[in-house]
């Protein structure tokens, strides 16, 4: 997993990963860079190199549990100034290449936000339906990850 010191290599790295990737390549490319924007800005990000390249993102939200159900319900999207701290994580961006880099992911951003409850909304790029809610309560302690 890695950071960039750069907010703006990182907002390169995140669009060059993401510019092709379905769904992210069907979304407004303003409002998607903002979002990645604050994500990096707030560090609340995680790239994912293999070999060299890059294979995965994961980008979230901190925020109160009521922000939380009312983004992965579909009623909002959290402003920059609710999502900076809070119980929860908001998952917002995640690609991964493989389902080894998803489960990495998904691991690593668990132990960033240790205790927190994790929310997820996904879009599938196949005809299966978006999970509008997905909550994992299982609460991250150092050794039980």
């Amino acid at each position: 997993m890695r950071r960039f010191k750069s907010p703006r290599e990182a907002l390169g790295h995140a669009v060059a990963l993401l510019r092709d990737v379905e769904p992210f390549a069907s979304y407004k490319f303003g409002r998607f860079t903002a979002s990645l924007a604050g994500q990096i800005r707030r560090g609340h990000y995680l790239f994912t190199f293999e070999d060299g390249r890059l294979v995965g993102y994961i980008g979230w939200a901190r925020c109160s549990e009521k922000i939380a159900e009312a983004w992965v319900a579909g009623e909002t999207s959290p402003a920059y100034k609710d999502c900076l701290e809070g119980p929860c994580m908001v998952a917002m961006t995640f690609h991964a290449k493989s389902r080894a880099v998803t489960v990495y992911q998904s691991r690593q951003a668990r132990k960033v936000n240790a205790n927190c409850k994790v929310y997820i909304s996904r879009e599938y790029t196949d005809d299966r339906p978006s999970k509008n809610r997905a909550v994992f309560n299982r609460i991250v302690t150092p050794g039980n990850s």
